[in-house]
């Protein structure tokens, strides 16, 4: 007996996978083991530029930079083999010219007989990906890099969230004030202005909350030992990557004395 259901049911199946792939964002395409490409979805029109009829029986290298050239022998050695490649990132040219980072995965096509007689190719633009752990990576060095110069600057420098609470003290504070970073990392801003000057204390507060720059605020410090000193405090508002305002930075230094007449 014939089963007339069985067809019909592949023939269902094989129109919802080429729908699928038709749909996806991804490039997909199909090309033989001589490298000719066999198939062509949308995904690959919008990431090369290419329309399906400019590209099917072309050989895929036209989508290979010429330094790479050697990429495509190698990748359809390992296809005839019966290997697959997943995740491969490399660099592939559009129709203009430009060029592009992709991901790349590539899986053996088999016959009935198992043998393997092309490859499905699926691309993925990571050129987005790429720019941003570069921006990542030059954000990291020039943080490290601002990082070692305020270690190794003369001036107190801290940092303070915007309730006046320290968030990082380097060696020119621990120098003029006498505490430790351990010391005054977590506590009141104002523990550097001597007792009994509120005003003092409040004024600097006030001048935390405030989103601008004041230069040249004459302050009376006063060190771990209950000494007072007199300071010159830059004040500058503390912003995150999105540019909102979370705190300050103040650098102090010795405020010059006036000299005798």
């Amino acid at each position: 007996m014939t089963d007339p259901i069985g067809p019909k049911l592949r023939a269902l199946t094989d129109q919802q996978l080429a729908a699928v792939i038709d749909s996806s964002d991804d490039a997909i395409l199909v090309k033989d083991l001589q490298g000719v490409i066999h198939s062509w979805n949308r995904g690959a029109e919008r990431l090369f530029g290419y329309s399906a009829t400019e590209v099917i029986g072309k050989p895929v290298t036209v989508l290979i930079p010429p330094d790479r050239k050697d990429e495509e022998p190698h990748i359809l050695r390992l296809i005839a083999s019966g290997e697959s490649i997943d995740h491969y990132t490399t660099v592939r040219c559009r129709k203009d010219g430009s060029l592009i980072d992709i991901s790349l995965s590539v899986t053996p096509i088999r016959d009935s007989n198992g043998r393997v007689i092309g490859a499905t190719k699926l691309a993925r633009d990571v050129s987005e990906a790429r720019l941003q752990r570069q921006q990542q990576e030059l954000l990291a060095q020039a943080e490290k890099r601002l990082a070692e110069l305020v270690e190794a600057s003369d001036s107190a420098i801290i940092s303070c969230d915007r309730l006046g609470v320290i968030q990082t003290w380097n060696k020119g504070a621990e120098h003029m004030y006498g505490y430790r970073a351990d010391d005054a990392i977590g506590g009141r801003v104002t523990v550097l202005i001597p007792d009994g000057r509120n005003e003092e204390k409040r004024r600097l507060l006030e001048i935390l909350s405030v989103d601008e720059r004041v230069g040249g605020y004459a302050m009376t410090g006063r060190r771990k030992d209950g000494t007072a000193i007199d300071t010159s405090v830059d004040i500058s508002p503390l912003r995150d990557l999105a540019g909102n305002v979370v705190g300050a930075w103040l650098i102090a230094q010795r405020a010059a004395k006036a000299k005798s007449a």
